[in-house]
């Protein structure tokens, strides 16, 4: 289980709002991989299946985590905050409203 629990930058600054979430999935993603058990090595090139040993020990499957994002998001309506939560991605040059250019690269989170 993974818990954000934020209380965002507040005033005209919805770019920064969605950094400080999208750094956050970022971290979340990147100790998840950590977890990930070890892929096994590539067979080698011209090896039978016979000459491919099984591993000793085999891993359950990994399960997908439980993610709780919660805390004062300080904007509400409809924004890129949002779409990034609830959609999983803001696409580059997205606007808002006002003609606040939020991010110049597409932000992703996967959760």
């Amino acid at each position: 289980v993974f818990i954000v629990n934020c209380h965002l930058t507040g005033g005209p600054s919805p770019e920064k709002r969605m950094r400080q979430v999208h750094d956050a999935t970022e971290y979340m993603r990147k100790e998840i991989n950590k977890m990930a058990p070890p892929k096994a090595p590539p067979a080698k090139k011209g090896a039978k299946p016979s000459d491919v040993s099984a591993p000793e020990v085999t891993s359950p499957p990994p399960r997908t985590p439980v993610v709780v994002l919660c805390g004062d998001f300080n904007e509400e309506g409809d924004t890129a905050l949002k779409k990034l939560v609830c959609e999983g991605v803001v696409p580059k040059d997205y606007c808002t409203p006002a003609g606040i250019v939020i991010t110049t690269k597409d932000k992703k989170q996967e959760f």
